[in-house]
């Protein structure tokens, strides 16, 4: 499962405040690591590569001096599966998908 911990992308994976179920692509080989055939329902969900961004938290000395150089940006891409109703939601939030 993902969990968006960090950027917290909210109103977009949550529902009421809970995170709709969303699941992970990962590497063959990662200790969680599981088969799609143990999901039931894996078939009827759809892809999405989803670009994780976030400011990562920092002392405003750097190695260097302490000259704030402004913010780090940390950023992740994920491939993500969902069900069709969590997609829908998606795309009733973004202002981008719903312009004509």
């Amino acid at each position: 499962m993902f969990s968006d911990e960090y950027a917290r992308y909210s109103p977009y994976f949550y529902i009421d405040e809970e995170q709709f179920p969303i699941w992970e692509f990962c590497n063959e080989g990662d200790t969680d690591a599981k088969p799609l055939s143990d999901l039931a329902n894996w078939k009827g969900m759809n892809m999405v590569a989803y670009l994780e961004c976030y400011p990562k938290s920092q002392d405003i000395c750097g190695e260097i001096n302490c000259d704030n150089q402004g913010i780090e940006q940390i950023t992740r891409l994920h491939f993500l599966m969902l069900e069709d109703a969590s997609i829908q939601n998606l795309v009733n939030l973004d202002e981008l998908l719903l312009k004509k």
